[in-house]
């Protein structure tokens, strides 16, 4: 069990080392022991990668660890996204940057091209907004270059996986409108990956078998994942309007607002009185003027703890002396509501 947490001590190390944590020489083992909570077999184990490199030199127990700064070595983190955020990723970059080594950003539509020209410092890939592909995965795992996906979606024995744990926020918002009254319940998605509104509507319908909610036809309403979002919006609404069975409210992970009449027009949809929507909306933009029968909740940092943590876990490869077993880690975020869903007409809170 211990030597699964050595590349974990050896990168933080480290990392400690370049961010100038341990100066000239590092504390002793005794002390490193009760930083990281490890045995001691741990530390020497990591103490002993960082000597192969050259970070540290071990000299006679008086003397301790000393620390060989001109052995650091740099090089180039690649941060693949499926289309530019590079506004997004500013945080991420300087936590890279502080380790000492290079980010650098391309979309996944550049990518090709970069892969015949694979720079000798590459340390490793970052997979951000759910770019990893089959492609990409077989050609980096036989380069044996480490290599963290950001999206559990794509999923594969081989590769590291981090996401936000997507049932956990499902079920905080359904819970939410069950202690409000209702019961009825629909969701709209609008993601661009083939595969992701389905996988989200399996959870969906999990966390609504779990409460013994209804599910009726919206709760299995197919849409293109290739399409627009005001586009499923209106067909979401138009094969509600056809089999004339409607939600009493609706949870939208994407702001439909901007579009959202529209799509009830251009549908045709007859939705009762007491129709609430739940919609998403960027923790950037400012709260708007409440709107009847539309509630707002947003996401606290919403990307940059996930993408650091699977920095931190591509840093923990990069001083892996064999292969691990990779790992699929869900995090936990805070959605925030702007304010309570409005109680159902006819129902008493307990």
């Amino acid at each position: 069990m211990y030597q699964a947490k050595i590349p974990a001590v050896t990168a933080e190390i480290e990392r400690r080392i370049r961010r100038g944590i341990y100066d000239t020489k590092l504390p002793p083992v005794v002390s490193l022991q009760q930083e990281f909570s490890v045995a001691r077999q741990t530390i020497t184990d990591s103490v002993k990668l960082l000597a192969q490199r050259g970070i540290v030199k071990t000299e006679n127990k008086r003397n301790g660890v000393k620390i060989c700064r001109e052995n650091l070595c740099g090089g180039t983190i690649l941060i693949i996204s499926r289309s530019d955020c590079r506004s997004l990723l500013t945080n991420l970059s300087r936590e890279i940057k502080a380790d000492g080594l290079t980010p650098r950003n391309i979309t996944l539509s550049k990518s090709r091209m970069f892969r015949s020209e694979i720079p000798d410092d590459l340390r490793g890939v970052l997979f951000v907004n759910s770019a990893l592909t089959v492609e990409w995965a077989e050609f980096l795992i036989q380069k044996k270059i480490p290599l963290v996906s950001c999206n559990q979606l794509f999923s594969s024995p081989k590769v590291d996986m981090f996401d936000f744990d997507l049932e956990y926020d499902i079920n905080f918002l359904v819970q939410h409108l069950i202690a409000h009254g209702y019961r009825r319940i629909a969701l709209f998605y609008s993601g661009f990956l083939e595969g992701f509104n389905d996988y989200f509507w399996r959870i969906f319908r999990k966390i609504k078998r779990r409460y013994a909610l209804p599910c009726e036809s919206y709760d299995n309403i197919p849409v293109q994942w290739n399409e627009t979002p005001r586009n499923k919006l209106i067909y979401t609404f138009s094969q509600m309007q056809q089999k004339k069975q409607y939600p009493e409210a609706m949870i939208s992970f994407f702001d439909v607002r901007d579009f959202l009449q529209d799509a009830i027009e251009k549908s045709g949809i007859q939705l009762p009185g007491n129709f609430q929507f739940v919609i998403l909306r960027a923790h950037s933009l400012p709260v708007t003027e409440p709107v009847q029968g539309i509630s707002t909740f947003y996401m606290k940092s919403p990307m940059f703890p996930l993408w650091n943590a699977g920095y931190s876990r591509l840093r923990e490869l990069m001083f892996s002396p064999q292969n691990q077993a990779p790992c699929l880690q869900l995090l936990r975020r805070e959605l925030c509501l702007d304010k309570e869903v409005p109680v159902i007409q006819n129902f008493i809170l307990p």
